[in-house]
């Protein structure tokens, strides 16, 4: 009966603690070199006006790569883009891109180019200040691996995308800010 009672507050504690960071892409955590809490998803479709543009790479925050990018991104001769063109197609300047590894690990294999066409999409829910289903947006991205094909938007007008992995459950992510 005891261990019973206590797996039933584990749970509580947990779905709580869940519940309380699904309006944050990396679930409330901030980067260390963040003087603000990050921008929560999206939660409206943005138009193409607010989606086209040039977004930079802010943060590569993988704890299940068990790596630090830090040295690799100061050698590269410039920052990581991705560039969202109105005719549909976008292309991604040396991504940092990661393949999965065993038990939710995953390996740096370096800073590749893609060129995908993209569409605005609901990629997700969070939880609304009505405690129902609240809808937030991003991108499909055709010509990526599935894992990274829906990237969401952040904050009010589509300032940046967070590309998160469906497998992750460190908070692992690729975060880009919009330059223009």
């Amino acid at each position: 009966m005891k261990t019973r009672k206590y797996y039933l507050v584990m749970a509580v504690l947990f779905l709580s603690s869940c519940q309380s960071m699904q309006g944050r892409p990396t679930g409330g955590r901030q980067a260390a070199t963040a003087k603000k809490q990050e921008p929560a998803y999206t939660r409206h479709l943005p138009s193409a006006e607010e989606i086209v543009g040039s977004y930079e790479l802010k943060e590569v925050f993988m704890p299940a790569a068990g790596t630090d990018l830090s040295d690799e991104l100061k050698r590269l001769p410039a920052r990581p883009t991705i560039t969202i063109n109105p005719d549909g197609h976008a292309k991604l300047n040396q991504f940092p891109y990661f393949s999965p590894g065993a038990a939710g690990s995953y390996r740096f294999e370096g800073f590749l180019d893609f060129d995908v066409t993209w569409k605005p999409v609901q990629v997700g829910n969070v939880v609304g200040a009505d405690g129902g289903p609240e809808a937030y947006f991003g991108l499909r991205l055709e010509g990526l691996p599935w894992r990274l094909s829906s990237p969401a938007f952040t904050g009010e007008r589509a300032d940046g995308l967070i590309f998160v992995s469906p497998e992750s459950t460190a908070g692992d992510a690729i975060i880009f800010t919009k330059k223009n």
